[in-house]
């Protein structure tokens, strides 16, 4: 876990915005858990309209479908 928070950089937020390590960890599994249930509700699609494809895909060149 250490090196992944070194790798995007969480030193200079430390500092700078002056947050402990505990509050970032924190932050950062509130936002993994706020995905994880979007990823859930947008996977289940309820409410979505199912699109159809089309009978024949390439109609002659009239327009006209064979």
């Amino acid at each position: 876990m250490g090196y992944g928070i070194a790798a995007f950089g969480v030193g200079p937020l430390r500092e700078r915005a002056g947050l402990s390590l505990n509050g970032i960890v924190g932050g950062t599994a509130v936002v993994a858990l706020t995905m994880a249930a979007l990823s859930f509700a947008v996977a289940r699609g309820e409410g979505l309209p199912v699109r159809e494809p089309p009978s024949d895909p390439l109609p002659n060149p009239r327009g006209v479908p064979s």
